[in-house]
C-alpha cells in the first residue's frame, strides 16, 4: 500500500461484495474497508497520515464527510437513476407507501413525476433536507404521514427510519456505478503520478539551481527554500518553510530580498558581505492575489561565469604561451627591457610597444598578460593590417543579427567582448582609419562598447597592449593618427632595441634556433658554430632582427641535413646575407650638415637626426652616444620643435 493505491471505504457490507467481486474478476488491486460515517473518516484520515493512499472511493454521506476531511483526492460512486428506480421497485413490493429521502442541492436529480407513472407510485413522498436537525424533523414528518418504507443512499437515514419503525430500504449502487467510479479512481491516480512526477522534476531543477529561489504564496508564507539560498542566507530551510516571510522581522537579508514583494528584475541588492542580482516575479496561480518567486545570484559567480563561457566559446589562440623566461638575451638593453615589461605587467594602464618588425614585440605583449592579474583571462591578438578595413570594423567591435549582408544570424560579438577580463593585442595599430580609431578612443574612455548595427551598450573590462612598427608621433603630425588616442594609448612605452644594438646576445639566440631546428628536422648532425662565425653574426646589421636571424638559422639547419660540411655551409650563407643586404639598400645612415663651428655642427647633426621622424629619444640617445637629459637638454638650446 502507498501513494499508488487505491482505497475504497464502502458504508455498506453489499457494496465491499460487490467490489471484491470485481477484483477477482478484473484482477484489479484495491484495498477495501468497510466503515460509515465518523469510522470512515478515522480509517481515511489515518491512510493519509501514513501517506498510504493515493486515490479514495466512496459513496452517500460517508463519502462526502470523507472528501471533506482529507486532502487525498476522493472518487465518489455516483447513484444513478437506474439505482433509484431499482430501489423503489423493491420498496414497493414491502409497502404501500414510501418516502424517499435526498440532500437538498440533488432535488433536480431524478423526473419523479416518470418514475411515479412507471412504476405505479401513487403514494410516493420525496422530502430533502439541509442538515440533520431537517432530516430528524422530515423522518418524524414521514412517519405521522404514515409512511411504510424509507428509501435513502444513506445507511444513518436508513437506521433512522427503522428506529421510527417503518422500514428502510437502502439505494444500492449497481456493479456498473461501481466500474465506472474505480476507472475514474486509477484515471485520477494516473493523473496524480504525472503530477508527482512534475512535480518532483521541478523541485530537482530549483534544488539544483546556480541561484538562490524562495517562493512565496498569496498569503506571505514560504513554500520553497532550495538549498542555495540556505547556503547564501544562512538560514535552513526547515526553519523558514511554512512560516510567512512578514512576521520573520529578525531576517533582515530575507526581508532585503523580499521588500514588501516589490515587482523587480535584475537590481543589485548587497545581501550578507556579497551582491546580489535580485528578481521578483509575481507568481499568479488561479483567482486572488499572486505569490511571487525571488530569485538572486551572487553577481561575482556571474561575472566568473560569463568570462568561462567566453572562454570556451573562443578557444582559437585566446591564450598567451611566452612569459618573460622565454625572452632570451643577457644584453643590458634588452634586461632593461625586460624589468621594465615586469613593471608594467602589474598594472592596468595601456602599453604602447614600439620596435621594428621582428624583434618580438607580441614576446613581450604575451609575457606582461601572463604576469599580470588578467593571467587567467583571454589574450586576444588582432593584426590591424592583415584584415579588410570594411571587416575590422565588425571584427573589433561585433555586429548585430541584420547589420549587413551576410550577417551571421544572432550576430556576433567582436574582439573586445571575447577579451573581456584579458588583454586585447593591438599590432600595427597605425593601420587603423580615422574612423576606426575615433571609436577604439572612444572604448578605451567609456570601457563599453557597442556592436555594429545595434543600440545596446555592452560593458568590456579590456586592458589594451598597441603596436606600431613605425613612429605613431611622425604620423600624428602628418594626420594620419589622431592625437588623444596616441595620448591614450601612450601611458606606459617600451620600445625593443633591434638586435644590432644587442649583438652580445647572438650566440645565445644562435645556440637556442639551432637546437630548436635540429629537433623540428629531426637532424643527426652537430648544430654548433665556430666561434668566428658567431663573431661575424655578431658584426652584421641584421635589417630583420630576430626573425631574420631565426630564419638564417633553420635554413643552415636543413642544408646541414646533406652532405655539405658545415663551415664551408656557414661560409656561403654568410656570404649570402652580404649580398641580400647590399641589393635590399640597407646602408649605414647619412646625413648632410653644414661646415661651421664645432657646436654648431653638434647642434646640425642633433636637428637633422630629431627631425628625420625615425627615432624617438631613447633611440636618439642611443644613436648620439649620450644620456637622454643631455639630448634634451640640447634640444632645448637648439629650439627644435621635438619633444
Amino acid at each position: 500500500m502507498g501513494k499508488d493505491s487505491i482505497v475504497l471505504i464502502s458504508p455498506y457490507p453489499e457494496l465491499s461484495e460487490l467490489a471484491n467481486k470485481i477484483c477477482q474478476e478484473q484482477k484489479k488491486e484495491i484495498i477495501i474497508h468497510t466503515a460509515v460515517l465518523d469510522r470512515g473518516i478515522e480509517i481515511a484520515r489515518e491512510l493519509e497520515a501514513k501517506d498510504g493512499v493515493g486515490v479514495f472511493v466512496s459513496r452517500g454521506a460517508t463519502g462526502a464527510l470523507i472528501k471533506a476531511a482529507v486532502t487525498v483526492p476522493v472518487v465518489l460512486v455516483e447513484i444513478t437513476p437506474f439505482d433509484v428506480i431499482d430501489t423503489l421497485h423493491r420498496a414497493r413490493q414491502e409497502a404501500g407507501s414510501i418516502a424517499f429521502f435526498d440532500l437538498w442541492h440533488r432535488r433536480d436529480k431524478y423526473d419523479f413525476a416518470k418514475i411515479r407513472d412507471m412504476l405505479g407510485l401513487k403514494d410516493l413522498r420525496i422530502f430533502y433536507y439541509r442538515n440533520e436537525d431537517e432530516l430528524n424533523r422530515q423522518i418524524e414528518q414521514a412517519a405521522k404521514e404514515g409512511c411504510e418504507a424509507v428509501v435513502a443512499s444513506g445507511i444513518c437515514i436508513v437506521n433512522k427510519a427503522e428506529d421510527r419503525g417503518m422500514k428502510g430500504v437502502m439505494i444500492n449502487s449497481s456493479k456498473e456505478a461501481l466500474l465506472e467510479a474505480l476507472a475514474r479512481a486509477e484515471e485520477t491516480l494516473e493523473i496524480r503520478k504525472r503530477d508527482r512526477r512534475t512535480t518532483e522534476r521541478l523541485k530537482t531543477i530549483i534544488n539544483h539551481s546556480y541561484g538562490g529561489i524562495i517562493a512565496v504564496d498569496e498569503a506571505g508564507v514560504i513554500t520553497h527554500f532550495n538549498p542555495v539560498a540556505e547556503e547564501i542566507l544562512q538560514i535552513p530551510a526547515a526553519r523558514v518553510v511554512g512560516r510567512s516571510i512578514r512576521e520573520m522581522t529578525d531576517e533582515k537579508e530575507l526581508q532585503a530580498l523580499y521588500a514588501a514583494a516589490d515587482p523587480i528584475l535584475g537590481d543589485v541588492i548587497p545581501v550578507k558581505d556579497g551582491k546580489y542580482i535580485v528578481s521578483r516575479v509575481p507568481l499568479c496561480v488561479g483567482e486572488g492575489d499572486p505569490g511571487i518567486v525571488i530569485t538572486f545570484q551572487d553577481v561575482s559567480k556571474i561575472q566568473r561565469l560569463e568570462a568561462k563561457i567566453r572562454q570556451k566559446l573562443y578557444t582559437r589562440g585566446l591564450l598567451a604561451r611566452y612569459t618573460f623566461s622565454d625572452i632570451i638575451g643577457i644584453s643590458p638593453a634588452i634586461r632593461q627591457v625586460i624589468a621594465k615589461a615586469r613593471i608594467y605587467s602589474q598594472a592596468e594602464a595601456t602599453v604602447l610597444i614600439t620596435g621594428e618588425s621582428g624583434t618580438g614585440k607580441e614576446l613581450f605583449a604575451q609575457s606582461i598578460h601572463l604576469e599580470s592579474r588578467r593571467r587567467n583571462g583571454p589574450f586576444v591578438a588582432i593584426n590591424c593590417a592583415a584584415i579588410p578595413e570594411n571587416l575590422l570594423e565588425s571584427e573589433l567591435f561585433g555586429y548585430e543579427e541584420g547589420a549587413f549582408t551576410g550577417a551571421k544570424k544572432g550576430g556576433n560579438p567582436g574582439l573586445f567582448e571575447i577579451a573581456h577580463g584579458g588583454t586585447l593585442f593591438l599590432d600595427e595599430i597605425l593601420e587603423l582609419t580615422l574612423p576606426l580609431q575615433a571609436r577604439l578612443l572612444r572604448v578605451l574612455q567609456e570601457k563599453a562598447v557597442r556592436r555594429v548595427g545595434g543600440h545596446r551598450v555592452i560593458p568590456v573590462d579590456v586592458r589594451i597592449i598597441a603596436v606600431a612598427n613605425r613612429d605613431l608621433r611622425q604620423a600624428v603630425r602628418e594626420g594620419r593618427f589622431r592625437e588623444d588616442l596616441y595620448f591614450r594609448l601612450n601611458i606606459l612605452n617600451l620600445n625593443i632595441p633591434p638586435l644590432r644594438e644587442r649583438s652580445e646576445d647572438i650566440p645565445l639566440l644562435t645556440e637556442f634556433f639551432l637546437k630548436q631546428h635540429a629537433l623540428k628536422y629531426k637532424s643527426r648532425k652537430s648544430a654548433v658554430f665556430a666561434q668566428s662565425h658567431l663573431e661575424r653574426l655578431k658584426k652584421y646589421p641584421w635589417p630583420g632582427n630576430v626573425r631574420e636571424l631565426e630564419s638564417f638559422v633553420e635554413k643552415y639547419v636543413i642544408l646541414n641535413m646533406g652532405e655539405d660540411s658545415s663551415f664551408e655551409l656557414v661560409e656561403e650563407l654568410l656570404a649570402d646575407l652580404q649580398v641580400n643586404t647590399f641589393a635590399s639598400g640597407h646602408r649605414e645612415e647619412n646625413i648632410t650638415i653644414p661646415v661651421g663651428t664645432m657646436k654648431e655642427m653638434e647642434a646640425s647633426i642633433i636637428s637633422k637626426l630629431a627631425c628625420s621622424g625615425n627615432m624617438d629619444r631613447v633611440e636618439l640617445a642611443r644613436k648620439l652616444g649620450l644620456s637622454r637629459t643631455t639630448v634634451w637638454k640640447k634640444l632645448k638650446e637648439i629650439d627644435t620643435s621635438v619633444s
